[in-house]
This record gives structure tokens, C-alpha cells and sequence, in this order.
């Protein structure tokens, strides 16, 4: 793929955009909708990626944000890329292929970092390590949609199936909820688990707004909400596009943990989206030190594929003048 040309937009027509995006095999991570609602939320530019062949066809897209300075000159030489999942294209060669002529052209914009978080992103610890990215483990774990619900039944541990048997005599129940006050309780509970790891963690008004003028107004994203009586004790949103289906948040409460909610929410996604013509449920990630997610996740009978996030310097001037910036920023403090 020696021939292909580097576009990169700030703005585009979102209809028009998407079906690049899935023609080429994109994900939530590679749509429109999560593009602009990941800048808006990080208060960056949003990017968006077109790799042409010579032909004028797409092979490949991403989809992420530029965050700059200010002042100059480090406006012009000291901005970042940021990505939440590695190019789509066709295989693991073409993506690395996409991706090393992005680097030239993310370096002639002045960017001298760049950044995949490698959601949904099988290919990267070949493609990422192939192009010397710095890299930080992490493992996804999928759900093949495509079986019928009982060989994925079969499939979960024995641990798995009784606690959702046990759940379901409690009265847990799941439902989709696309409303503010769903995406409300979402980060509302992901803060109640995130205190129990010691970490404080609130979302904005602004926050939750992003969420439905964005994911739920273009219908790239569900709300989940499991209740035990009247009681919500569990919460996820998911974003989907493109025949995949991806958790990006969620939390449980004291109680949701007692009756096994969270447990209950991933059978429930797992029909959902089977339901509603998905082919892959993403569980999620979890880093290399994290073993409890992992075994958490695994009794699903979830395939993991390890898909570590990467950082590299495009640039060393572009690095240094950085150092420089962030001095600057100090002693005028």
C-alpha cells in the first residue's frame, strides 16, 4: 500500500463519513458521532483520518482528537493526536501500512505525539509494536454473537450461570434506557465503584449532555439500567455501529454487587444485541494488573485478545519545544 494518501479533516459530513467508516470495517470508535462527542468532552479538535488508495478509494480511516497549545510557536509544533482505536482497514498489514503514512502526515500538521488507546483493536499489538510504539498491556474480551444463545450459555461458567439464575430469583431485571436520567445513573454508579478502588470520580452536567446530543442523538449508543425492585443497583452504556457492540462505562452499587447485577447486565447486553443484529459484543478492557477483571470477564466465555494501548514521539523538536512549554507555563505560575 506504497500509494496511499493521508487526508486528515476537521469537519465532515457525518452520513457520508460513517459509510466510509463502515466500509472499511470501522467500529463505534471509527464513527462520527463518538469523534465529536470525545472532542467536545476532552475540549479538543476533533480528526478525522482518510487514507486513499490511488484510485481515489478508501482503505482505511480513524477517527481522534488534536489538542494544542495556545501560544506560539508551540501552537504550531507542539500538538498531540489522540485515538481511542487503531485505523480500520481491511487486515493487519493494510492497518500498519495506514497507519505509518498517517504518522508522516500527522508530523507535517505539527504533531509530535500520538496516542491509541486500542479499543477494539485486535491487530495492535502487531502493528503497534511493529512501528515502535511504547506500549502498556491490556487485553479486550469478546462475545461471538453469532452462535446461538444457548452454545453462549453453555459456554459461561458454572459460577456464572448460577449467579444469574440467583439473580433472577431476586427479582433483577435489565432494561435499555436511552434517557438522561439513565446516563445520569451510569455515571452516577460508575463513581460509586470507582470510590471503592480509592478513586474520586464525578461526571459534569456538560458530560452527561455530550452523551445524549451526541451517542444517543445519532443512535450509536444504549443506556442499560438492571433495578432490583424499584431499586437501580446496576448501570452500563454501550456504543455499537457497524454490526459490533462495545462497553465503554458502567458501575454497580453495594447491593447490586450482593445480587449479582452486574453479572445480570451482561446476559441481558449479550440477548439485546444478538437480538438486534449485532455480531461482536465487546465485555471491555482491563490492563495487565487488573486479574479480577480478567477472571471477571473470562467466565463469560469471552475471547480475549491482548490489544495494548501505544504512545510514540513523531517528532523530538516537537518533544523538546513541549518541555519547553510546560516550563514556561510553570514559571509564570
Amino acid at each position: 500500500m506504497s500509494d496511499v494518501t493521508i487526508v486528515l479533516d476537521e469537519t465532515v459530513e457525518p452520513n457520508a463519513w460513517d459509510k466510509l467508516a463502515a466500509s472499511v470495517g470501522g467500529t463505534y470508535f471509527h464513527c462520527h458521532a463518538s469523534a465529536m462527542y470525545n472532542a467536545a468532552r476532552s475540549r479538543a479538535t476533533p480528526l478525522f483520518v482518510n487514507a486513499m488508495n490511488a484510485g481515489g478509494q478508501c482503505v482505511g480511516v480513524a477517527a481522534g482528537t488534536i489538542s494544542a497549545s495556545r501560544l506560539w510557536p508551540f501552537s504550531r509544533f507542539c500538538k498531540k493526536a489522540e485515538f481511542a482505536s487503531l485505523p480500520a482497514a481491511a487486515d493487519a498489514e493494510s492497518v500498519q501500512a495506514v497507519l505509518a503514512k498517517m504518522e508522516d502526515a500527522l508530523r507535517q500538521e505539527g504533531i509530535f505525539s500520538v496516542g491509541f488507546a486500542s479499543y477494539d483493536s485486535p491487530h495492535a499489538a502487531t502493528v503497534l509494536s511493529a512501528l515502535g510504539y511504547d506500549l502498556a498491556p491490556r487485553s479486550e474480551f469478546y462475545i461471538d454473537l453469532t452462535k446461538d444463545l444457548d452454545t453462549i450459555w453453555a459456554e459461561f461458567s458454572r459460577k456464572r450461570r448460577r449467579c444469574i439464575r440467583r439473580a433472577g430469583d431476586q427479582g433483577v431485571v435489565t432494561r435499555c434506557e436511552n434517557t438522561r436520567e439513565a446516563v445520569e445513573m451510569v455515571f452516577r454508579l460508575h463513581g460509586v465503584s470507582m470510590q471503592r478502588r480509592g478513586v474520586e470520580w464525578g461526571p459534569s452536567e456538560e458530560h452527561i449532555r455530550l452523551v445524549c446530543e451526541h451517542l444517543f442523538g445519532s443512535g450509536v449508543a444504549d443506556a442499560f439500567v438492571t433495578v432490583k425492585g424499584n431499586t437501580p443497583v446496576c448501570a452500563k452504556l454501550v456504543g455499537r455501529f457497524n454490526g459490533r457492540a462495545c462497553g465503554l462505562v458502567s458501575g454497580a452499587s453495594d447491593l447490586g454487587y450482593e445480587c449479582f447485577a452486574a453479572i445480570e447486565m451482561v446476559w441481558a447486553t449479550i440477548r439485546w444485541y444478538k437480538e438486534h443484529g449485532m455480531t461482536v459484543l465487546s465485555l471491555g478492557g482491563a490492563k495487565a494488573e487488573e486479574e479480577g477483571l480478567h477472571e471477571f470477564k473470562r467466565q463469560f466465555g469471552a475471547t480475549a485478545v491482548g490489544e495494548p494501548a501505544g504512545t510514540k514521539v513523531l517528532s523530538r523538536t516537537g518533544m523538546r519545544l513541549d518541555n519547553l512549554r510546560l516550563l514556561v507555563r510553570k514559571v509564570r505560575k
